[in-house]
């Protein structure tokens, strides 16, 4: 009888993709490590050139990156606003808008979905621009600004609409406040130096605030003893009805409110009469005085003056601030520009004082991005002495502790060198990222002390510990290392439209993880390496007792 047996194959081979290109790379890395570690004070190495190449990073390159609190959401509207102030009024306005958004139209032919016009008021408004491609907005903010200068009468700003509608601040780069006791010499003052800025021609845009914009009134000076004059010859008037007078020509004055269903009207008083509109008519204008039928210009003189809409006051001082925005080309070095705009000013400071006790002080222009990069200072601080507490619990051990955070340096030079070569911003979200990448990158420090330890504690030393230690932990450090990168890589491209907002996060966490994990695979077992232990001298042993070894070696054999 013969009896067949057939047995079906099963493959044990379970190898995954990543197998073969990790064995190999894993055996590149063992030679380069080895050979590291037989350089003399390989240590010492490790040490200085992190940390020395961190100081010159911060000192030389984090001052010349762009800094922004956050960024603006890629968009695909031009916005343009138009201010004229030789407007006479609000149908006026809606031709000037009319024709500068068809003198626009006409230079962006070919890039222009549609056009979007609304006017704010008798002096200004705005013009919208929809582009076919997100591509050309600067090249066509740039030809808009080229063909539409600001004059004394006319002005001009263009910028890319925000379509999320963040409440961004204001970007300025130069800021200087004039203060001092006399009005007039504080608006001449700061009048002069927005001149002289101008015909140094340091900045695109100049901006007075509160600006010089405000409504003309006639304003009545009595003369003395007019008051007195009044009373003796029984007047039922006295001067503040004058002052009624002389505010209706100009403005109305708010009697109240009517609410109706729910919803409140205001309701003002102003006056028509064209005799109050000429100062010398106004003058003329008769009055009963007792029995006597007087001008008013017996009784005191209107002077026509101009009334801002809206007045600044710091330490209970007026004050006025002369704001400037660089050109576009120009923003990345606007701070070296601020030095020397304000070097120049205070050389000038004689010429453009108008009046003692008049004073020009220079402040910070983006107080908020400093505030906001200060805060991020000190969380950052706070978070490294967290990790530090919590791995000191862990290891007890400080030497172990400064090893695992040597990652910190690590990753910083990885984000300021993706930052400088991808021209990205210095922005909340970029400090964010370095926040997170410094936990991430600990870890990996982390898997590596905890395996030297282990096998410390089993009694290897030397080359030996370290070798067997990252075989043991290269392929989890690479894949978590290489899952996180690709998650955030989307991210540092910063597509869709609010992808420029979080891209300065994702070029931090991606390109500074990929630098501190490379150099992580290399300082931090430099550093946790021992020294050979050295051989025993069996010569000099004292020889074991017959016995002993007899024991010995039937212990061993039945083991």
């Amino acid at each position: 009888v013969v009896r067949i047996v057939v047995l079906k194959y099963y493959s044990n081979d379970t190898s995954a993709v990543m197998d073969g290109p990790l064995e190999k790379l894993k055996t590149r890395y063992e030679k380069v490590l080895l050979r590291l570690l037989e350089i003399k004070r390989i240590k010492v190495y490790a040490i200085a050139i992190p940390i020395f190449t961190a100081a010159i990073v911060v000192m030389l390159l984090v001052p010349k990156l762009p800094k922004e609190v956050i960024g603006k959401p890629g968009s695909d509207w031009i916005h343009m606003y138009v201010g004229a102030n030789n407007s006479t009024s609000g149908r006026h306005m809606e031709n000037i808008l009319q024709e500068n958004e068809a003198k626009a139209k006409e230079l962006l032919e070919g890039l222009v979905d549609y056009t979007w016009v609304q006017k704010y008021n008798k002096t200004g408004g705005e013009v919208m621009f929809k582009l076919f491609n997100r591509s050309d907005m600067e090249d066509a903010i740039k030809l808009l600004k080229e063909n539409f200068p600001n004059s004394r009468d006319n002005y001009f700003s263009f910028d890319s609409w925000n379509p999320a509608e963040l409440p961004l601040p204001e970007e300025w780069h130069f800021k200087a406040v004039v203060r001092g006791n006399d009005k007039k010499e504080i608006q001449n003052t700061a009048s002069k130096l927005r001149v002289f800025l101008k015909e140094k021609d340091y900045f695109d845009r100049i901006r007075l605030d509160p600006g010089s914009s405000g409504v003309y009134t006639y304003i009545f000076v009595p003369f003395k003893r007019a008051l007195t004059n009044l009373q003796k010859a029984g007047a039922d008037f006295n001067l503040s009805d004058f002052a009624d007078i002389s505010r209706l020509t100009s403005e109305p004055i708010e009697l109240g409110n009517v609410n109706y269903k729910s919803e409140s009207t205001p309701i003002k008083m102003s006056l028509k009469d064209k005799r109050y509109n000429d100062p010398e008519k106004l003058e003329s204008y008769p009055i009963k005085v007792g029995e006597r039928v007087v001008p008013i210009k017996a009784l005191g003189k209107f002077v026509h003056e101009k009334k801002p809409t809206s007045v600044l006051y710091k330490d209970q001082t007026q004050v006025l601030q002369v704001m400037g925005k660089v050109k576009d080309d120009e923003k990345k070095q606007w701070e070296s520009k601020l030095a020397v705009v304000e070097k120049a000013v205070k050389e000038n400071m004689d010429k453009l004082v108008t009046a003692d006790g008049v004073t020009i002080e220079f402040e910070w222009p983006q107080v908020e991005l400093k505030n906001a990069l200060d805060q991020l200072k000190t969380s950052l601080l706070l978070s490294l002495a967290l990790i530090f507490f919590i791995l000191w619990m862990q290891f007890q051990s400080v030497k172990q502790v400064a090893v695992i955070m040597m990652t910190v340096p690590l990753g910083l030079i990885g984000v300021v060198l993706a930052l400088t070569i991808f021209q990205s911003y210095l922005s909340l979200n970029s400090a964010l990222g370095i926040i997170l990448l410094n936990g991430i990158t600990v870890n990996n420090s982390i898997l590596l002390t905890d395996v030297v330890n282990e096998l410390k504690a089993k009694g290897l030393r030397g080359r030996d510990l370290i070798i067997t230690a990252v075989n043991k932990r290269l392929r989890p450090i690479l894949i978590t290392s290489l899952t996180t990168m690709l998650g955030m890589f989307p991210m540092a491209l910063g597509l869709g439209d609010g992808g420029k907002i979080l891209q300065p996060l994702g070029i931090a966490v991606t390109c500074g993880l990929f630098f501190a994990t490379t150099m992580t695979l290399f300082v931090v077992p430099i550093l946790l390496s021992e020294p050979e232990s050295e051989p025993k001298n069996l010569e000099q042993e004292k020889p074991l007792d017959p016995a002993i070894k007899e024991l010995d070696t039937e212990q061993v054999w039945l083991s």
